[in-house]
Parts: structure tokens; C-alpha cells; sequence
């Protein structure tokens, strides 16, 4: 039997679930059907409204930029000594 396997992450954060391993084409494709088939229109779905957000702040923070508002934001710490 060979073994083929391949992970890719596209994206820094990306999290793999639901991982099966079988050498029978008909059953994984039959479980992927069940599983990431059912929930693949409804997180699709997720992505296209949090793009959509995002999108929408970018052109919000763009027109503050052009209004001559300054926008400030930053993410640090600071070591206070015991």
C-alpha cells in the first residue's frame, strides 16, 4: 500500500480537523461528502462576511487618512521591575 500525504497551510494561523486516513477512495470520499461537504457553503459563507468587514474598515480607515484624521494604533508591552 502506498502512503501519500500532503498538508500545505496557505496562511499563518490555519488549522487542520477532521483528518482521515484509509486506503479506500470510495469511504473518504463518501466521510468528506457527510463531513466537509455539509459545512463547506456555511463557512464560505463566514470568510466572504469577514473579507466584507475587513474590506469596509480598510475604506474607513482610508477616507480618517484623506480627512487628515490621524489614526494611531499599537500593540506592545511594557517590563515593569518587581
Amino acid at each position: 500500500m502506498d502512503v501519500v500525504c500532503c498538508l500545505q497551510q496557505v496562511k499563518s494561523g490555519s488549522i487542520f480537523d477532521n483528518v482521515l486516513v484509509t486506503d479506500d477512495e470510495k469511504y473518504a470520499e463518501d466521510v468528506g461528502e457527510k463531513t466537509w461537504g455539509a459545512s463547506k457553503d456555511g463557512e464560505k459563507k463566514m470568510k466572504e462576511d469577514h473579507d466584507e468587514e475587513e474590506r469596509k474598515q480598510r475604506e474607513e480607515e482610508d477616507k480618517k487618512r484623506k480627512e487628515g484624521q490621524y489614526i494611531f494604533s499599537a500593540n506592545f508591552s511594557i517590563p515593569f521591575p518587581r
